[in-house]
């Protein structure tokens, strides 16, 4: 039930390699800015909260300025009694 918190750093065109969560994660962009690899390729941006599923394979790609971010993960115990994934956006500086 304990949440589990990872940090990632990332260097300009640096990528964290695909991978496939057992556990639904959050990730919280604290600097720079990058892209997301695999079903939700997308890009990732300073700021953003992004939800990622467990099950499905994702990776992170650097952006020009590198990439921060805190990944939490955790199990459905800890989502339904912390409602930790109810925020999905930009946090305001």
């Amino acid at each position: 039930m304990n949440p589990r918190f990872t940090w990632l750093s990332l260097e300009y065109g640096e990528v964290r390699a695909p991978l496939v969560p057992a556990r639904k994660s959050l990730l919280v962009l604290c600097a720079g800015s990058g892209t997301i690899l695999g079903e939700q390729q997308r890009p990732l941006l300073q700021g953003e909260v992004v939800t990622l599923a467990a099950g499905r394979e994702y990776g992170v790609i650097g952006g020009p300025d590198g990439l921060r971010a805190l990944c939490v993960q955790c199990d459905d115990a800890f989502e339904r009694q912390s409602k930790a994934f109810s925020f999905q956006g930009r946090i305001q500086q």
